[in-house]
């Protein structure tokens, strides 16, 4: 039954019609959805904007539909297999979690990350980069500043937006201040304090 049904996929493909894909299994990943998946992080790594993301995707034949109405994003691969984002099975790659990476300026987060790292010790990943992100917006969001320090409060005015169309709460009768010239301190942390 298993032969026939990927001999009728398989035919399908061919001629451009839909075909019926067999019960996700987060153990058994077939190898284009590996391929989806370190195409869509080197993207990650590379790419400042959503925009950015989406071209770069393209490049490698990737097609992504990533729409403001739509619960997930849509990817269709170069064979002309369609996935969801919820189907690739990593937190990192889910919509709301790339988003957070891209509204918070993820690529120069990462960099700045990998930047500090010190000789001999593992350099981050997209994945550290969208987990520390998202630490930080929820910490935000619920007003628990106490286990970031003050820097990660300052913002541009663009970030702000961003983090207010998203449901965020920036409590704007505060003011932080922040010593300029601990510029170790700052590297370390990926945060740049003279926007």
């Amino acid at each position: 039954m298993q032969q026939a049904k990927e001999y009728s996929n398989q035919l399908c493909r061919e001629y451009g019609l839909s075909f019926t894909e067999s019960k996700a299994d987060p153990f058994r990943i077939p190898a284009w959805k590996k391929r989806l998946c370190r195409t869509i992080k080197e993207a990650m790594e590379n790419c400042a904007t959503r925009e950015e993301f989406i071209a770069f995707m393209a490049e490698y034949g990737y097609k992504v539909r990533w729409e403001a109405n739509q619960k997930y994003i849509t990817y269709t691969t170069p064979e002309n297999v369609r996935c969801r984002d919820n189907k690739l099975f990593d937190q990192t790659l889910l919509r709301s979690s790339m988003e957070a990476y891209f509204d918070m300026g993820g690529c120069e987060y990462l960099e700045s990350r990998i930047d500090a790292t010190e000789y001999g010790e593992l350099l981050p990943t997209v994945d550290d980069a969208v987990c520390g992100l998202i630490s930080i917006l929820d910490a935000m969001n619920t007003g628990d500043n106490d286990r970031f320090h003050l820097e990660t409060l300052h913002h541009g005015k663009q970030e702000i937006r961003r983090i207010l169309e998203r449901g965020g709460k920036i409590d704007r009768t505060v003011e932080y201040a922040v010593d300029d010239e601990d510029e170790e301190y700052e590297q370390y942390h990926g945060f740049s304090m003279r926007m």
